[in-house]
Protein backbone atom coordinates (compact mmCIF):
# COMPACT_ATOMS: atom_id res chain seq x y z
CA UNK A 1 0.00 0.00 0.00
CA UNK A 2 2.72 2.42 0.97
CA UNK A 3 4.85 1.64 -2.63
CA UNK A 4 1.29 2.70 -4.70
CA UNK A 5 -0.17 5.54 -2.76
CA UNK A 6 1.64 9.70 -2.56
CA UNK A 7 2.81 9.70 0.75
CA UNK A 8 0.94 12.67 2.83
CA UNK A 9 2.73 16.11 2.20
CA UNK A 10 4.72 17.29 5.08
CA UNK A 11 2.79 18.64 7.98
CA UNK A 12 2.66 22.42 8.10
CA UNK A 13 1.56 25.47 10.59
CA UNK A 14 -0.49 28.37 9.84
CA UNK A 15 1.55 31.19 11.02
CA UNK A 16 3.72 33.04 10.91
CA UNK A 17 5.15 32.92 7.10
CA UNK A 18 7.93 30.77 7.09
CA UNK A 19 6.18 27.90 9.25
CA UNK A 20 3.04 28.45 6.87
CA UNK A 21 5.49 27.85 4.00
CA UNK A 22 6.84 24.72 5.85
CA UNK A 23 10.01 25.69 6.08
CA UNK A 24 13.19 25.08 8.87
CA UNK A 25 15.94 26.93 10.07
CA UNK A 26 18.29 24.73 9.08
CA UNK A 27 17.26 24.92 4.73
CA UNK A 28 17.69 28.82 5.17
CA UNK A 29 21.36 28.33 5.92
CA UNK A 30 22.48 25.87 2.84
CA UNK A 31 24.27 26.79 -0.01
CA UNK A 32 22.25 26.30 -3.37
CA UNK A 33 22.75 22.77 -4.36
CA UNK A 34 23.15 22.37 -7.82
CA UNK A 35 20.90 19.70 -9.20
CA UNK A 36 22.19 18.68 -12.38
CA UNK A 37 25.01 16.50 -10.66
CA UNK A 38 22.73 14.21 -8.51
CA UNK A 39 19.85 12.99 -10.85
CA UNK A 40 17.38 10.76 -10.13
CA UNK A 41 18.28 6.87 -11.11
CA UNK A 42 17.42 6.44 -14.95
CA UNK A 43 13.63 4.97 -15.35
CA UNK A 44 15.19 2.44 -17.20
CA UNK A 45 17.22 0.76 -14.43
CA UNK A 46 14.91 -1.97 -11.83
CA UNK A 47 16.17 -1.94 -8.11
CA UNK A 48 15.98 -5.18 -6.95
CA UNK A 49 16.26 -4.52 -2.98
CA UNK A 50 13.10 -3.93 -2.30
CA UNK A 51 13.78 -2.07 1.26
CA UNK A 52 14.94 0.63 -0.97
CA UNK A 53 12.76 0.88 -3.69
CA UNK A 54 10.55 3.44 -5.00
CA UNK A 55 7.84 2.66 -7.25
CA UNK A 56 7.89 5.65 -9.05
CA UNK A 57 10.98 6.16 -9.74
CA UNK A 58 11.45 3.68 -12.43
CA UNK A 59 8.23 2.45 -13.81
CA UNK A 60 6.49 4.66 -16.34
CA UNK A 61 3.03 3.33 -16.58
CA UNK A 62 0.60 1.67 -14.75
CA UNK A 63 0.52 -1.55 -16.74
CA UNK A 64 4.99 -1.62 -15.01
CA UNK A 65 3.33 -0.66 -11.69
CA UNK A 66 0.82 -3.56 -11.54
CA UNK A 67 3.32 -6.06 -12.87
CA UNK A 68 5.72 -5.45 -10.04
CA UNK A 69 3.29 -5.23 -7.50
CA UNK A 70 1.93 -8.79 -8.27
CA UNK A 71 5.69 -9.38 -7.77
CA UNK A 72 5.89 -7.71 -4.38
CA UNK A 73 2.36 -9.66 -3.25
CA UNK A 74 3.05 -13.07 -5.14
CA UNK A 75 6.69 -13.76 -4.55
CA UNK A 76 6.26 -14.21 -1.07
CA UNK A 77 3.23 -16.41 -1.14
CA UNK A 78 5.13 -18.67 -3.92
CA UNK A 79 7.88 -19.22 -1.98
CA UNK A 80 5.87 -19.91 1.42
CA UNK A 81 3.46 -22.74 -1.68
CA UNK A 82 6.58 -24.09 -2.08
CA UNK A 83 7.46 -24.97 1.49
CA UNK A 84 4.20 -26.10 1.66
CA UNK A 85 4.60 -28.30 -1.05
CA UNK A 86 7.95 -28.93 0.11
CA UNK A 87 6.77 -30.25 3.56
CA UNK A 88 3.77 -32.02 2.33
CA UNK A 89 5.69 -34.32 -0.42
CA UNK A 90 8.02 -34.92 2.49
CA UNK A 91 5.08 -36.03 4.94
CA UNK A 92 3.01 -37.58 1.63
CA UNK A 93 6.54 -39.77 0.70
CA UNK A 94 6.63 -41.33 4.22
CA UNK A 95 2.92 -42.49 3.92
CA UNK A 96 3.76 -43.53 0.68
CA UNK A 97 0.47 -42.60 -0.31
CA UNK A 98 0.00 -41.37 -4.09
CA UNK A 99 -3.09 -40.24 -4.47
CA UNK A 100 -2.57 -37.82 -1.44
CA UNK A 101 0.67 -36.24 -3.24
CA UNK A 102 -1.29 -36.11 -6.32
CA UNK A 103 -4.27 -34.06 -4.86
CA UNK A 104 -2.20 -31.98 -2.84
CA UNK A 105 -0.24 -30.97 -5.99
CA UNK A 106 -3.54 -29.93 -8.00
CA UNK A 107 -4.74 -28.35 -4.79
CA UNK A 108 -1.18 -26.46 -4.15
CA UNK A 109 -1.42 -24.84 -8.20
CA UNK A 110 -5.25 -24.38 -7.84
CA UNK A 111 -4.57 -22.10 -4.91
CA UNK A 112 -1.48 -20.46 -6.39
CA UNK A 113 -3.78 -19.37 -9.48
CA UNK A 114 -6.75 -18.33 -7.01
CA UNK A 115 -3.79 -15.94 -4.99
CA UNK A 116 -2.57 -14.66 -8.23
CA UNK A 117 -5.26 -13.35 -9.71
CA UNK A 118 -6.51 -11.89 -6.19
CA UNK A 119 -3.06 -10.46 -6.35
CA UNK A 120 -4.10 -8.50 -9.92
CA UNK A 121 -7.25 -7.39 -8.25
CA UNK A 122 -5.91 -5.53 -5.89
CA UNK A 123 -2.65 -4.32 -6.99
CA UNK A 124 -5.37 -2.98 -9.76
CA UNK A 125 -7.66 -1.22 -7.07
CA UNK A 126 -4.62 0.11 -5.25
CA UNK A 127 -3.63 2.01 -8.28
CA UNK A 128 -6.86 3.35 -9.31
CA UNK A 129 -8.01 4.75 -6.69
CA UNK A 130 -5.48 7.81 -5.32
CA UNK A 131 -4.94 9.82 -2.38
CA UNK A 132 -8.62 10.63 -0.41
CA UNK A 133 -10.44 8.01 -2.72
CA UNK A 134 -9.99 10.09 -6.06
CA UNK A 135 -9.61 8.36 -9.01
CA UNK A 136 -5.89 8.18 -10.52
CA UNK A 137 -5.16 10.97 -13.51
CA UNK A 138 -6.25 9.50 -16.90
CA UNK A 139 -5.21 11.25 -20.35
CA UNK A 140 -6.61 14.21 -20.82
CA UNK A 141 -9.28 14.13 -23.72
CA UNK A 142 -9.80 17.01 -26.96
CA UNK A 143 -13.43 18.46 -26.77
CA UNK A 144 -16.19 16.92 -28.56
CA UNK A 145 -17.81 19.53 -30.72
CA UNK A 146 -16.35 21.24 -33.74
CA UNK A 147 -14.07 23.45 -33.34
CA UNK A 148 -12.90 26.62 -35.01
CA UNK A 149 -10.54 25.17 -37.91
CA UNK A 150 -7.49 27.38 -39.03
CA UNK A 151 -5.40 26.35 -42.59
CA UNK A 152 -2.70 28.16 -42.88
CA UNK A 153 0.51 27.99 -46.31
CA UNK A 154 3.47 29.89 -45.39
CA UNK A 155 6.19 30.93 -47.82
CA UNK A 156 9.35 31.66 -46.81
CA UNK A 157 10.78 34.95 -49.10
CA UNK A 158 14.85 35.17 -48.63
CA UNK A 159 15.33 38.02 -50.82
CA UNK A 160 12.85 40.64 -48.63
CA UNK A 161 12.92 38.49 -45.33
CA UNK A 162 9.39 38.19 -45.36
CA UNK A 163 6.64 35.38 -44.88
CA UNK A 164 3.73 34.98 -47.61
CA UNK A 165 0.52 33.37 -45.66
CA UNK A 166 -2.81 32.37 -46.93
CA UNK A 167 -5.05 31.49 -43.67
CA UNK A 168 -8.33 30.32 -44.58
CA UNK A 169 -10.65 30.44 -41.01
CA UNK A 170 -13.57 28.11 -41.15
CA UNK A 171 -16.41 28.40 -38.07
CA UNK A 172 -19.78 28.90 -36.95
CA UNK A 173 -21.35 31.94 -35.35
CA UNK A 174 -22.96 30.23 -31.97
CA UNK A 175 -24.79 33.51 -31.02
CA UNK A 176 -28.21 34.51 -31.36
CA UNK A 177 -27.93 38.42 -32.71
CA UNK A 178 -26.26 38.91 -35.83
CA UNK A 179 -22.78 40.57 -36.31
CA UNK A 180 -21.80 43.39 -38.31
CA UNK A 181 -17.99 43.16 -37.63
CA UNK A 182 -15.27 40.36 -37.16
CA UNK A 183 -12.41 40.62 -34.85
CA UNK A 184 -9.21 38.97 -35.46
CA UNK A 185 -6.04 39.72 -32.80
CA UNK A 186 -2.93 40.14 -34.90
CA UNK A 187 -0.01 40.31 -32.48
CA UNK A 188 2.33 40.96 -35.86
CA UNK A 189 1.26 44.73 -36.52
CA UNK A 190 1.93 45.60 -32.96
CA UNK A 191 5.66 45.42 -33.66
CA UNK A 192 5.26 48.10 -35.91
CA UNK A 193 6.41 51.18 -34.50
CA UNK A 194 8.41 51.64 -31.13
CA UNK A 195 5.39 53.04 -29.42
CA UNK A 196 3.22 50.08 -29.69
CA UNK A 197 6.28 46.80 -29.70
CA UNK A 198 5.37 45.05 -26.45
CA UNK A 199 9.09 44.18 -26.33
CA UNK A 200 10.16 47.51 -26.85
CA UNK A 201 9.86 48.48 -22.84
CA UNK A 202 12.70 50.24 -20.85
CA UNK A 203 14.07 46.48 -19.09
CA UNK A 204 13.61 44.23 -21.77
CA UNK A 205 14.62 46.57 -25.60
CA UNK A 206 18.15 46.02 -25.15
CA UNK A 207 17.45 42.12 -25.31
CA UNK A 208 14.39 41.98 -27.67
CA UNK A 209 16.41 44.38 -30.00
CA UNK A 210 20.47 44.10 -29.32
CA UNK A 211 21.44 46.02 -32.50
CA UNK A 212 18.47 48.66 -32.18
CA UNK A 213 14.92 48.86 -32.85
CA UNK A 214 13.62 47.85 -36.21
CA UNK A 215 10.22 47.90 -37.73
CA UNK A 216 8.28 45.21 -38.99
CA UNK A 217 5.63 45.27 -41.74
CA UNK A 218 2.33 43.79 -42.53
CA UNK A 219 1.09 44.38 -45.94
CA UNK A 220 -2.62 43.34 -46.20
CA UNK A 221 -3.12 41.90 -49.86
CA UNK A 222 -7.05 40.67 -49.98
CA UNK A 223 -9.86 39.86 -47.00
CA UNK A 224 -12.97 37.71 -47.90
CA UNK A 225 -15.67 36.40 -46.05
CA UNK A 226 -17.85 34.01 -47.68
CA UNK A 227 -16.28 34.35 -50.74
CA UNK A 228 -17.04 38.30 -50.85
CA UNK A 229 -13.78 40.69 -50.95
CA UNK A 230 -14.54 42.73 -47.57
CA UNK A 231 -12.88 45.92 -46.04
CA UNK A 232 -10.34 45.41 -43.46
CA UNK A 233 -8.11 48.02 -41.69
CA UNK A 234 -6.23 47.84 -38.45
CA UNK A 235 -7.36 49.59 -35.24
CA UNK A 236 -5.41 52.99 -34.61
CA UNK A 237 -5.95 53.03 -31.24
CA UNK A 238 -4.50 48.95 -30.91
CA UNK A 239 -2.60 47.89 -33.61
CA UNK A 240 -2.74 44.42 -32.55
CA UNK A 241 -6.54 44.12 -33.41
CA UNK A 242 -7.34 43.85 -37.07
CA UNK A 243 -11.42 44.66 -37.80
CA UNK A 244 -13.36 43.02 -40.89
CA UNK A 245 -16.80 44.28 -42.55
CA UNK A 246 -19.08 41.21 -42.66
CA UNK A 247 -22.33 40.27 -42.11
CA UNK A 248 -23.34 36.58 -40.14
CA UNK A 249 -25.91 35.60 -39.03
CA UNK A 250 -26.71 33.08 -36.38
CA UNK A 251 -25.90 29.27 -36.28
CA UNK A 252 -24.39 30.14 -39.78
CA UNK A 253 -21.36 28.52 -41.30
CA UNK A 254 -18.55 31.11 -42.02
CA UNK A 255 -15.26 31.41 -43.88
CA UNK A 256 -12.46 34.08 -43.96
CA UNK A 257 -9.78 34.24 -46.48
CA UNK A 258 -6.80 36.52 -46.02
CA UNK A 259 -3.61 36.77 -47.83
CA UNK A 260 -0.98 38.62 -46.40
CA UNK A 261 2.76 38.80 -46.27
CA UNK A 262 4.93 39.73 -42.65
CA UNK A 263 8.41 41.02 -42.86
CA UNK A 264 10.04 40.21 -40.46
CA UNK A 265 12.30 42.60 -37.80
CA UNK A 266 15.36 41.75 -36.31
CA UNK A 267 13.77 40.93 -32.71
CA UNK A 268 14.52 38.15 -30.32
CA UNK A 269 11.10 37.84 -29.35
CA UNK A 270 8.48 35.73 -30.37
CA UNK A 271 8.45 37.75 -33.95
CA UNK A 272 11.33 38.58 -35.92
CA UNK A 273 14.56 37.31 -37.71
CA UNK A 274 17.52 36.32 -36.00
CA UNK A 275 20.41 33.71 -37.22
CA UNK A 276 19.52 31.19 -35.43
CA UNK A 277 15.50 30.91 -36.24
CA UNK A 278 12.72 32.76 -37.56
CA UNK A 279 10.19 33.61 -35.06
CA UNK A 280 6.63 32.98 -35.72
CA UNK A 281 5.04 32.90 -32.58
CA UNK A 282 1.54 34.14 -31.75
CA UNK A 283 1.81 36.59 -34.84
CA UNK A 284 -0.83 35.55 -37.34
CA UNK A 285 -4.20 37.06 -37.29
CA UNK A 286 -6.83 34.62 -35.60
CA UNK A 287 -10.40 35.35 -34.35
CA UNK A 288 -10.75 36.84 -30.73
CA UNK A 289 -12.70 35.47 -28.01
CA UNK A 290 -16.39 36.44 -27.52
CA UNK A 291 -16.90 37.12 -23.78
CA UNK A 292 -20.22 38.35 -22.69
CA UNK A 293 -21.03 38.79 -26.45
CA UNK A 294 -18.41 40.97 -27.20
CA UNK A 295 -14.76 41.26 -28.53
CA UNK A 296 -12.03 40.54 -26.21
CA UNK A 297 -10.16 42.92 -26.49
CA UNK A 298 -7.52 42.95 -24.29
CA UNK A 299 -3.77 45.00 -24.41
CA UNK A 300 -1.21 42.89 -25.64
CA UNK A 301 1.89 42.51 -22.60
CA UNK A 302 5.12 41.67 -23.56
CA UNK A 303 5.08 38.73 -19.90
CA UNK A 304 1.79 37.86 -20.29
CA UNK A 305 -0.45 37.89 -23.60
CA UNK A 306 -4.29 37.47 -23.89
CA UNK A 307 -5.92 34.21 -25.40
CA UNK A 308 -5.45 34.55 -28.90
CA UNK A 309 -8.25 32.24 -29.86
CA UNK A 310 -10.75 29.89 -28.57
CA UNK A 311 -9.50 25.93 -28.93
CA UNK A 312 -9.09 25.43 -32.66
CA UNK A 313 -7.77 22.90 -34.99
CA UNK A 314 -4.87 23.95 -37.11
CA UNK A 315 -3.22 22.33 -39.87
CA UNK A 316 0.04 23.96 -41.05
CA UNK A 317 1.57 24.26 -44.85
CA UNK A 318 4.98 25.24 -45.59
CA UNK A 319 7.27 26.42 -48.83
CA UNK A 320 11.00 27.28 -47.10
CA UNK A 321 13.92 26.36 -48.43
CA UNK A 322 16.05 23.35 -47.68
CA UNK A 323 18.46 25.06 -45.32
CA UNK A 324 15.26 25.50 -42.95
CA UNK A 325 13.96 22.94 -40.99
CA UNK A 326 10.40 23.99 -39.37
CA UNK A 327 8.96 23.48 -36.25
CA UNK A 328 5.78 24.20 -35.25
CA UNK A 329 3.62 23.30 -31.98
CA UNK A 330 0.37 21.05 -31.17
CA UNK A 331 -2.18 21.58 -33.68
CA UNK A 332 -5.24 20.09 -32.16
CA UNK A 333 -7.59 22.06 -29.54
CA UNK A 334 -4.84 24.44 -29.54
CA UNK A 335 -5.44 28.52 -28.58
CA UNK A 336 -2.19 29.67 -29.94
CA UNK A 337 -0.55 29.48 -34.01
CA UNK A 338 3.53 28.69 -33.19
CA UNK A 339 6.05 28.33 -35.69
CA UNK A 340 9.74 28.33 -35.79
CA UNK A 341 11.77 27.73 -38.75
CA UNK A 342 15.59 26.94 -37.58
CA UNK A 343 18.55 26.13 -40.16
CA UNK A 344 18.76 22.30 -40.76
CA UNK A 345 22.46 22.50 -38.79
CA UNK A 346 20.93 22.96 -35.31
CA UNK A 347 21.82 20.25 -32.60
CA UNK A 348 18.84 18.62 -32.31
CA UNK A 349 17.75 15.31 -30.55
CA UNK A 350 14.84 12.86 -29.58
CA UNK A 351 13.46 10.51 -26.83
CA UNK A 352 10.19 9.79 -25.39
CA UNK A 353 8.75 9.72 -22.10
CA UNK A 354 5.74 7.51 -22.10
CA UNK A 355 3.52 8.36 -24.91
CA UNK A 356 5.02 11.65 -25.73
CA UNK A 357 7.79 12.14 -28.18
CA UNK A 358 10.51 14.85 -27.15
CA UNK A 359 12.22 17.06 -29.60
CA UNK A 360 14.91 19.15 -28.23
CA UNK A 361 16.60 22.28 -30.14
CA UNK A 362 19.83 23.83 -29.58
CA UNK A 363 22.56 25.77 -31.08
CA UNK A 364 24.93 23.05 -29.00
CA UNK A 365 24.41 19.26 -29.02
CA UNK A 366 25.04 19.48 -25.16
CA UNK A 367 22.32 21.93 -24.38
CA UNK A 368 20.10 19.64 -26.48
CA UNK A 369 20.60 16.08 -24.73
CA UNK A 370 20.30 18.17 -21.26
CA UNK A 371 16.94 19.50 -22.39
CA UNK A 372 16.00 15.96 -23.42
CA UNK A 373 17.32 14.16 -20.52
CA UNK A 374 15.58 16.85 -18.35
CA UNK A 375 11.72 16.24 -20.21
CA UNK A 376 12.42 12.61 -19.65
CA UNK A 377 12.58 12.76 -15.78
CA UNK A 378 10.00 15.78 -15.68
CA UNK A 379 7.36 15.02 -17.89
CA UNK A 380 6.18 11.17 -16.51
CA UNK A 381 6.05 12.78 -12.54
CA UNK A 382 3.35 15.76 -14.22
CA UNK A 383 1.65 12.76 -15.93
CA UNK A 384 1.36 11.33 -12.83
CA UNK A 385 -0.11 14.08 -10.51
CA UNK A 386 -2.26 15.94 -13.27
CA UNK A 387 -2.87 13.42 -16.38
CA UNK A 388 -1.63 12.47 -19.71
CA UNK A 389 -1.07 14.94 -22.10
CA UNK A 390 -3.96 14.70 -24.84
CA UNK A 391 -0.99 16.00 -27.70
CA UNK A 392 1.76 12.73 -28.43
CA UNK A 393 4.77 14.97 -29.00
CA UNK A 394 6.30 18.01 -27.51
CA UNK A 395 8.99 19.71 -28.93
CA UNK A 396 11.63 22.32 -26.46
CA UNK A 397 13.81 24.63 -28.57
CA UNK A 398 16.46 27.31 -26.77
CA UNK A 399 16.33 30.29 -27.97
CA UNK A 400 17.42 33.54 -27.08
CA UNK A 401 14.31 35.14 -25.56
CA UNK A 402 13.86 38.05 -22.91
CA UNK A 403 12.59 36.21 -20.86
CA UNK A 404 13.79 32.33 -19.06
CA UNK A 405 11.15 30.81 -21.25
CA UNK A 406 7.68 30.31 -22.75
CA UNK A 407 4.92 27.66 -22.74
CA UNK A 408 2.59 26.84 -25.89
CA UNK A 409 0.79 24.01 -26.84
CA UNK A 410 3.31 21.56 -27.75
CA UNK A 411 6.05 24.15 -27.49
CA UNK A 412 8.75 25.11 -25.18
CA UNK A 413 10.93 28.02 -25.86
CA UNK A 414 13.88 28.23 -23.47
CA UNK A 415 16.34 30.85 -23.24
CA UNK A 416 19.33 29.82 -24.36
CA UNK A 417 21.65 31.90 -21.95
CA UNK A 418 20.75 30.06 -19.31
CA UNK A 419 23.28 28.03 -16.63
CA UNK A 420 23.46 24.39 -16.50
CA UNK A 421 22.18 24.25 -13.26
CA UNK A 422 19.21 26.15 -14.17
CA UNK A 423 18.08 25.02 -17.05
CA UNK A 424 15.97 21.53 -15.06
CA UNK A 425 13.90 23.96 -12.98
CA UNK A 426 13.32 26.56 -15.43
CA UNK A 427 12.04 24.01 -17.90
CA UNK A 428 9.98 22.11 -15.15
CA UNK A 429 7.95 25.02 -14.94
CA UNK A 430 7.39 26.09 -18.45
CA UNK A 431 6.39 22.22 -18.71
CA UNK A 432 3.91 22.44 -16.24
CA UNK A 433 2.30 25.31 -18.46
CA UNK A 434 0.99 22.26 -21.17
CA UNK A 435 -1.25 21.45 -18.14
CA UNK A 436 -1.51 25.01 -16.56
CA UNK A 437 -2.15 27.54 -19.62
CA UNK A 438 -2.59 24.93 -22.86
CA UNK A 439 -4.86 21.84 -21.43
CA UNK A 440 -6.33 24.03 -19.10
CA UNK A 441 -6.86 27.64 -20.63
CA UNK A 442 -5.92 30.61 -17.76
CA UNK A 443 -6.07 33.87 -18.96
CA UNK A 444 -2.51 35.42 -18.39
CA UNK A 445 -3.87 39.11 -18.04
CA UNK A 446 -6.78 38.54 -16.28
CA UNK A 447 -6.07 35.74 -13.61
CA UNK A 448 -1.71 35.88 -14.16
CA UNK A 449 -2.00 34.50 -10.40
CA UNK A 450 -3.02 31.25 -10.53
CA UNK A 451 -1.24 30.84 -14.25
CA UNK A 452 2.05 31.47 -12.49
CA UNK A 453 1.01 30.01 -8.93
CA UNK A 454 0.29 26.94 -10.45
CA UNK A 455 3.28 26.17 -12.35
CA UNK A 456 5.64 27.05 -9.31
CA UNK A 457 3.50 25.01 -7.09
CA UNK A 458 3.95 22.02 -10.26
CA UNK A 459 7.98 22.57 -9.56
CA UNK A 460 8.49 22.04 -6.27
CA UNK A 461 6.09 18.98 -6.62
CA UNK A 462 8.44 17.85 -9.73
CA UNK A 463 11.74 18.60 -6.87
CA UNK A 464 10.06 16.95 -4.17
CA UNK A 465 9.20 13.58 -5.99
CA UNK A 466 12.44 13.62 -7.74
CA UNK A 467 14.61 14.97 -5.33
CA UNK A 468 13.24 14.39 -1.92
CA UNK A 469 11.50 16.87 0.72
CA UNK A 470 14.57 18.43 1.75
CA UNK A 471 14.82 19.82 -1.80
CA UNK A 472 11.41 20.78 -2.21
CA UNK A 473 11.83 22.30 1.16
CA UNK A 474 14.76 24.56 0.21
CA UNK A 475 13.37 25.92 -3.11
CA UNK A 476 10.20 26.37 -1.54
CA UNK A 477 11.50 28.97 0.72
CA UNK A 478 13.95 30.06 -2.08
CA UNK A 479 11.02 30.97 -4.33
CA UNK A 480 8.11 31.36 -2.38
CA UNK A 481 9.26 32.86 1.20
CA UNK A 482 12.12 34.97 0.02
CA UNK A 483 9.41 37.05 -2.26
CA UNK A 484 7.37 37.83 0.62
CA UNK A 485 9.99 39.80 2.25
CA UNK A 486 10.63 41.61 -0.38
CA UNK A 487 10.27 45.39 -0.48
CA UNK A 488 8.74 46.31 -3.56
CA UNK A 489 8.59 50.05 -4.63
CA UNK A 490 5.00 49.61 -6.23
CA UNK A 491 1.55 49.27 -4.85
CA UNK A 492 0.78 45.82 -6.67
CA UNK A 493 -1.15 42.90 -5.67
CA UNK A 494 -0.74 38.94 -6.91
CA UNK A 495 -4.59 39.50 -8.30
CA UNK A 496 -3.92 42.77 -10.11
CA UNK A 497 -4.38 42.33 -13.91
CA UNK A 498 -0.64 41.75 -15.60
CA UNK A 499 -0.99 45.34 -17.30
CA UNK A 500 -0.71 47.18 -13.72
CA UNK A 501 2.90 46.07 -12.84
CA UNK A 502 6.04 48.38 -14.19
CA UNK A 503 8.08 45.73 -15.28
CA UNK A 504 9.12 41.90 -15.52
CA UNK A 505 10.95 41.84 -12.43
CA UNK A 506 8.22 42.99 -10.19
CA UNK A 507 5.98 41.18 -12.21
CA UNK A 508 8.00 37.57 -11.71
CA UNK A 509 8.60 38.63 -7.75
CA UNK A 510 4.93 38.91 -7.11
CA UNK A 511 3.46 36.01 -9.31
CA UNK A 512 5.66 32.94 -8.81
CA UNK A 513 5.87 34.35 -5.13
CA UNK A 514 3.88 35.53 -3.61
CA UNK A 515 0.95 33.81 -5.23
CA UNK A 516 2.91 30.83 -5.28
CA UNK A 517 2.83 31.26 -1.12
CA UNK A 518 -1.09 31.95 -1.13
CA UNK A 519 -1.67 27.77 -2.71
CA UNK A 520 0.22 26.58 0.48
CA UNK A 521 -2.21 28.23 2.53
CA UNK A 522 -5.02 26.64 0.55
CA UNK A 523 -2.89 23.36 0.74
CA UNK A 524 -3.68 24.04 4.51
CA UNK A 525 -7.12 24.90 4.03
CA UNK A 526 -7.78 21.47 1.79
CA UNK A 527 -5.79 19.40 4.22
CA UNK A 528 -2.93 18.83 1.97
CA UNK A 529 -5.42 18.33 -0.69
CA UNK A 530 -4.30 21.08 -3.46
CA UNK A 531 -2.48 18.86 -5.56
CA UNK A 532 -5.84 16.38 -6.00
CA UNK A 533 -7.85 19.51 -6.74
CA UNK A 534 -5.52 20.97 -9.31
CA UNK A 535 -5.55 17.73 -11.10
CA UNK A 536 -9.62 17.91 -11.02
CA UNK A 537 -9.54 21.44 -12.04
CA UNK A 538 -6.87 20.52 -15.42
CA UNK A 539 -9.65 17.19 -16.02
CA UNK A 540 -12.64 19.11 -15.64
CA UNK A 541 -12.05 22.20 -17.52
CA UNK A 542 -9.79 20.81 -20.74
CA UNK A 543 -9.62 23.28 -23.33
CA UNK A 544 -11.79 25.69 -21.31
CA UNK A 545 -11.08 28.79 -19.31
CA UNK A 546 -10.75 29.07 -16.16
CA UNK A 547 -9.99 31.64 -13.48
CA UNK A 548 -10.64 32.62 -9.59
CA UNK A 549 -14.72 32.01 -10.11
CA UNK A 550 -14.18 28.36 -11.12
CA UNK A 551 -11.43 27.91 -9.10
CA UNK A 552 -13.36 28.78 -5.32
CA UNK A 553 -16.70 27.41 -6.96
CA UNK A 554 -14.81 23.81 -7.20
CA UNK A 555 -13.15 23.57 -4.22
CA UNK A 556 -16.59 24.75 -2.78
CA UNK A 557 -18.50 21.64 -4.39
CA UNK A 558 -15.90 19.41 -4.11
CA UNK A 559 -14.83 19.87 -0.35
CA UNK A 560 -17.68 21.99 0.88
CA UNK A 561 -14.76 24.54 1.68
CA UNK A 562 -15.43 28.57 0.89
CA UNK A 563 -11.66 29.85 0.05
CA UNK A 564 -13.24 32.84 -1.68
CA UNK A 565 -12.25 35.37 1.82
CA UNK A 566 -8.90 33.50 1.95
CA UNK A 567 -7.59 34.42 -2.06
CA UNK A 568 -9.25 37.88 -1.18
CA UNK A 569 -6.96 38.51 1.07
CA UNK A 570 -4.50 37.32 -0.60
CA UNK A 571 -4.57 38.63 -3.99
CA UNK A 572 -6.45 41.87 -3.24
CA UNK A 573 -4.62 43.11 0.19
CA UNK A 574 -1.93 45.47 -0.77
CA UNK A 575 1.36 44.20 0.32
CA UNK A 576 3.49 47.13 0.41
CA UNK A 577 3.43 51.04 0.43
CA UNK A 578 4.90 53.16 -1.72
CA UNK A 579 8.76 53.56 -0.49
CA UNK A 580 10.39 56.70 -0.31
Amino acid sequence: VALALESPPPAVSWHPCSAMLGLSSSSASRQNPRLSNRLPPSPDIVHHSLRFVKIDTFTKNNSEKIAFLIFLWYTPFRYACFWVYYGGMRLTKKRQNQKTTDFGRRGLMIGSAVLLCACCIVSGLLLVRGKDGAAAPSKLVYPDQPLPQYRFHLRWIESDREVAVSEEIAFTLNETEELDRLCLRCHASAYLSLATSPVATDDLIQTAYPDGFDEAALILEGCWVNDRLTEAHIDSAQPELLWLRASISPEESTNVLLRFRLKLPTCASLFGYSTDALRLVQVFPVLARRDTDAWDTGVLMPYASPQGMEASDVQITTDFPDAWQVIAGACRGTYDVSVLAMPVNTASVSGRAGHIRIDAFSAGAGRAQQLLMAAQRILPIYERHYGHLPWDEVRIVALSIPDTGCSFPGLILINDELADSQVEHELAYWLAGQWFGSVMYIDEVQDAWLVHAARQWARLRYIQDAYGAEEEQYYRRLWTALPMQENLHAAVTPGMSADAFPDLATYRSVMDGRAAAMLYAVDLMLDGRLDAFLSHLVAYYSFQRVGRAEFISQAQQLYAIDCSPLLTDWLDTLMTTESS
